[in-house]
């Protein structure tokens, strides 16, 4: 007998059969559940001796709810419940494991022009990516551009021409006595971190401008602050900018960060305000990616609930 379709056959199955179909969980068909051939010009046709008041009746009880249960049977209600509550359970655990998540991008953009004397904004206290789960500390410096009307005070050219915000690694530009600038400059090289809680993977990416001697490393983190050391980001180029009087400029190809597991901070320490960030992409934890799988424990329990449910559905044909 052909498959009901529409309400009818969501209702006749309910929502964990809708949620199990393409694992080839069903109920039994009306034909079978009723025990009679079904073949009558619609379809649905009765043998003589089932045709009448009682077997139209019957054959109403299919179309509208599929075989005949004993809803005061504790035992198949509970079976009933524990289908549907182990479908909800592995919903839960799949879609996440195999939904594409996009990438969290901070452009810098919203670096306002309510800047400080300097021309620039401590991201650590006046951070506007917050609602992304995005955290920093130490030196990150909003700045903004004072090309092309941006309104800042920078001397740099946005990436790829577009944009005018960015982040500087500097020095607290509020120390104002040459000595201290000095010992500081002389004991620690300025450095910030970036925490992204929810973790980031192989993939993501940044553009970066570093100068001739800033002496720049980029370090990841498995956990945040700077706690766990994954490795440190090699290859990153330092060169003059080609345009007069603009500092920071031929920013190249973002670079993309390649590495194993997954990280939730990087640290960035280099040289006073001779390093320049912007657009950075994080990617995050997807089964798509190689080696983002889901773990071990929720693969045991989906597949736990793809067991009892078969063994409930097993039970119910027997009955």
């Amino acid at each position: 007998m052909p498959e009901l379709g529409g309400a009818g056959e969501a209702a006749r199955l309910g929502e964990a059969d809708e949620v199990f179909k393409p694992f080839g969980f069903h109920r039994r068909q009306c034909s079978q559940a009723l025990r009679y051939p079904l073949d009558d010009g619609c379809g649905l046709g009765l043998t003589p001796q089932l045709k009448g008041q009682g077997a139209a009746q019957d054959r109403k009880a299919c179309l509208h709810f599929g075989p005949q249960i004993n809803s005061n049977d504790p035992t198949e209600s509970a079976m009933r419940a524990t289908s549907k509550l182990l479908a909800i359970a592995l919903a839960a655990l799949v879609q996440p494991a195999f939904a594409a998540l996009e990438p969290v991008t901070i452009d810098f953009e919203k670096i306002t022009l309510d800047l400080d004397q300097w021309g620039m904004v401590a991201l650590a206290s006046n951070n506007p990516y917050a609602e992304l789960g995005v955290a920093f500390t130490g030196d990150a410096w909003g700045v903004r551009s004072n090309a092309r009307g941006c309104g800042g005070f920078s001397s740099f050219a946005p990436v790829g021409g577009a944009g005018c915000g960015a982040l500087l690694l500097a020095s607290n530009p509020s120390i104002e006595d040459p000595a201290t600038i000095g010992v500081a400059a002389a004991t620690q090289s300025p450095s910030f971190t970036i925490n992204f809680a929810e973790g980031f993977v192989a993939g993501s990416s940044l553009s970066y401008k570093a100068l001739v001697s800033s002496n720049v490393r980029i370090e990841l983190f498995s956990g945040l602050d700077g706690v766990g050391s994954l490795g440190t980001v090699d290859g990153l180029a330092a060169g003059k900018c080609g345009i007069a009087a603009v500092e920071f400029c031929d920013w190249g190809d973002p670079l993309t960060l390649n590495f194993g597991g997954v990280a939730k901070s990087m640290v960035v320490t280099g040289g006073d305000e001779l390093f320049m960030l912007d657009n950075l992409s994080f990617a995050r934890q997807d089964a798509s990616v190689p080696g983002q799988l889901p773990e071990p424990a929720s693969l045991a329990l989906a597949l736990s609930a793809l067991g009892v449910l078969g063994w409930s559905r097993k039970r119910a044909g027997a009955r």
